[in-house]
């Protein structure tokens, strides 16, 4: 079989959930079949980051395209619609894999929001009419259905895999951490964090919080990253890392005690099961969008006050830690990219039966 990928990019020094995809299906893949790459570059950095550049990645990917020949491919597959929106002009054997609809489902945090759900509904719809569509969770599934009015059946469901390098270290004695992991925009919500964490320290439970993550790409963002900033001064026991390499994510995992995944939404959450390949307790919200297949083993919480005390029980509990982290490290061991990739094989051939 030969396959063309059309990727963001192989090579990312630092983590993006995108590129890190594209390497696992990339390197397991061309051990049984003929694959190359087309790498459609974007600068997600705080500093190179523009909405204008990624709004042409569909033009871009349509120009690189013509001098791929991609009908000389069996299957033509864009790691995410962006990369997808012109797959179906090209070729009728084409996929694309949707990692969530959050322009269109998570109202009321753009700037300029009818013109972005305009263009991401454009897109969308545009990717949509690949021959077949791989979503990372059965909640992106879902809304590729009640959303953009996909027939079910030209949807399958792939979740992606947790990288065999996180895994428990063994950890000093300290305070106990609570840990964040995310940029400072409004949908990660690391104000709840903060308020959790607040409310730890008001009931007289001595503890840290560490706040990690990258710079926020859109300026538009920058506001609330702000105000992130602002509620965090003046609160001891608050730590703000900014971007973490991703060769020191393990570490970073294995020094929090729990994490709190406080997102309004996720398409799938990759975090939370690396938290918990980590040997980490996960703590989410009851009403928060995640899906389901991954927050199975984490401990759900009704509002900032129920989690603080959730977290409190946790840390005072030897043999409650133990038994949900105990679940925790079950659980997010069926996550491979092994199954990721086998998964994305049987996708292909089913699309190729029908074509």
């Amino acid at each position: 079989m030969r396959i063309l990928l059309v990727v963001r990019s192989l090579n990312a020094v630092s983590y993006k959930s995108f590129v890190r995809y594209a390497q696992e299906l990339f390197s397991r893949l061309r051990k049984y079949h003929h694959v190359d790459a087309l790498e459609i570059p974007l600068d997600e950095t705080a500093k190179g980051f523009s909405k204008e550049k990624q709004a042409l990645l569909p033009f871009r990917t349509a120009l690189r395209l013509l001098g791929k020949r991609a009908k000389n491919y069996d299957i033509v597959h864009a790691i995410d619609p962006m990369l997808g929106a012109v797959l179906p002009i090209f070729t009728s054997r084409s996929i694309v894999t949707f990692h969530d609809l959050v322009p269109l489902t998570l109202p009321g945090h753009w700037r300029w929001e009818w013109a972005i759900q305009a263009y991401f509904s454009v897109v969308y719809n545009m990717a949509a009419k690949a021959g077949m569509l791989l979503a990372n969770s059965s909640q992106t599934a879902a809304e590729l259905v009640t959303v953009l009015g996909v027939n079910k059946g030209k949807v399958r469901v792939v979740s992606l895999g947790v990288d065999g390098k996180f895994r428990p270290l063994e950890r000093p004695r300290r305070l106990p951490t609570l840990g964040f992991l995310g940029n400072l925009g409004p949908r990660k919500r690391a104000d709840y964090a903060i308020r959790v964490y607040r409310i730890l320290r008001d009931r007289g439970f001595n503890c840290q919080l560490i706040i990690a993550g990258g710079e926020i790409p859109e300026p538009s963002r920058h506001e609330h990253r702000n105000q992130i900033l602002r509620l965090s001064q003046g609160i001891d026991g608050i730590k703000l890392l900014g971007h973490v390499p991703e060769d020191d994510m393990v570490n970073l995992y294995n020094s929090f005690d729990l994490f709190l995944c406080t997102s309004d939404t996720e398409g799938l959450g990759l975090p939370i099961l690396e938290s918990q390949r980590c040997g980490v307790p996960v703590l989410v919200r009851k009403d928060a969008r995640i899906p389901q297949e991954v927050t199975k083993a984490a401990v759900v919480c009704d509002s900032p006050e129920d989690m603080a005390s959730k977290a409190a029980r946790l840390l005072s509990d030897a043999d409650y830690y133990e038994k949900v982290r105990q679940a925790g490290l079950l659980h997010s061991s069926a996550f491979t990219w092994d199954s990721t990739a086998e998964g994305t094989l049987q996708g292909y051939h089913e699309l190729l039966r029908r074509v």
